[in-house]
């Protein structure tokens, strides 16, 4: 019913769906993957209260969709089911789970499975991960997904949470890195006047930025190379281009999700 990341079961799809499998697979390996766990598809709301808690007391977590079609090498799913954040307490976890999952049956899941995937696989795995409270946030492509450059790592970051870039909101600075020899090929610093972070209740809010740290880069060249480290290491341990999901919080990165580009 629930499949810890560091249970060898978890890195079954069949089991913890295409987000949940992948993330016990990269914290196997020594990845900086958040804690968590995976509720199957058929898990109860007691099983679901009963590893929250174990993960600890009242502890802020993200509740993601990790549906058995979702981020696979032909279709991603990026977007299509539900994602909360900053949740806390086991009966607002229990709830948002079963959110999560009734999420794949909203009109524009349903079409976006049949026009990419199976509509009759209804199978539906949810994670739930402490939450990073994150200073940075972004994304990060092994090859440029736009441009079709396999020799090019591109990383989008904005400051606070990486719903900031997920929702629109904020337009991120972006650095690309030539990977044979890890130079910057080019980089946009957006002026960034807004973050998101969590909010004190629960969920997030929009924070409004001071005009220094706005107008400064996101990332350092030290953060850069560790984050294009990593990209690499994941792009080795599945064997194909990589999009991932990314945050810091002081001196630390945490990797939250990884998925095949399916634009390539």
């Amino acid at each position: 019913m629930i499949a810890w990341f560091h249970e060898a079961s978890a890195a079954s799809r069949e089991v913890s769906g295409g987000k949940g499998a992948c993330l016990s697979r990269m914290a196997a390996c020594g990845f900086p993957i958040p804690r968590g766990f995976v509720v199957c598809d058929q898990a109860s709301d007691e099983s679901i209260a009963a590893a929250y808690e174990e993960l600890g007391a009242d502890v802020a977590v993200a509740v993601r969709s990790s549906a058995m079609c979702e981020d696979g090498e032909t279709a991603s799913f990026a977007g299509q089911q539900e994602t909360f954040l900053n949740v806390r307490g086991a009966v607002e976890v229990t709830r948002r789970v079963k959110e999560c999952r009734d999420s794949l049956f909203t009109p524009r899941a349903v079409f976006y499975r049949e026009q990419k995937g199976d509509p009759a696989d209804t199978r539906m795995a949810v994670v739930v991960q402490e939450m990073v409270r994150a200073d940075k946030s972004g994304v990060l492509f092994t090859a440029d997904p736009v441009r079709k450059t396999p020799g090019h790592i591109v990383v989008e970051a904005v400051f606070g949470l990486g719903e900031g870039i997920v929702s629109g909101l904020i337009t991120p600075d972006q650095y690309v890195i030539d990977r044979s020899g890890g130079a910057l090929v080019r980089e946009f610093v957006a002026t960034q006047l807004t973050a998101i972070g969590c909010a004190d209740d629960g969920g997030t809010k929009e924070i409004d930025l001071p005009e220094e740290q706005g107008a400064a880069r996101v990332l350092s060249a030290r953060e850069l190379d560790c984050l294009v480290a990593l990209g690499v290491r994941a792009e080795q341990l599945f064997g194909a281009p990589q999009d991932i999901e990314w945050c810091i919080r002081g001196n630390e990165i945490f990797l939250l999700q990884s998925r095949p580009i399916t634009s390539l």
